[in-house]
């Protein structure tokens, strides 16, 4: 197993040997997106390593991959997201076309076409790692 950091490209890559079955791939990505992505994201490099090299350490002696820590505001979005849909449900049942319900569904279908067009645009190209090959799978991962 390898773990690559590369800060100047913002990605990192998590290399497994070729006696490494392909079926790890999984776990190593799960790795890649729940442990070290998230801190890195953070600007916490050294304490997204140290997460990513916790969960390589559980994957190689075959235990449970350590659980990612939740934000504290998860639980209060789910629960304002569950009562605005159930008034944007309410306002389209009593006001039919005329409620506050449609205008912000469109709202909303404008932000996520927006977002999404964002997101589309920061992808983009560039460098990476290169060259060589393990023979083995592994995962990959930018922020």
């Amino acid at each position: 197993m390898l773990l690559l950091v590369s800060l100047g490209d913002r990605k990192a890559r998590i290399e497994l040997g070729a006696s490494w079955d392909f079926e790890y791939d999984v776990q190593a990505q799960r790795i890649m997106n729940s442990l070290i992505i998230p801190q890195f994201k953070k600007d916490d490099y050294s304490l997204g390593i140290l997460e990513g090299v916790r969960g390589l350490d559980a994957m190689a002696r075959g235990l449970g991959l350590p659980k990612p820590t939740r934000p504290w505001w998860i639980l209060p979005l789910f629960l304002v997201g569950i009562a605005l849909v159930i008034g944007v449900i309410v306002s389209l049942f009593k006001s039919g076309r005329k409620g506050w319900g449609w205008a912000l569904i469109i709202a909303l279908g404008f932000l996520i076409v927006i977002l999404l067009k964002i997101a589309a645009a920061a992808g983009g190209s560039g460098g990476g790692f290169g060259g060589g090959s393990s023979g083995g799978g592994g995962a990959t991962g930018s922020w």
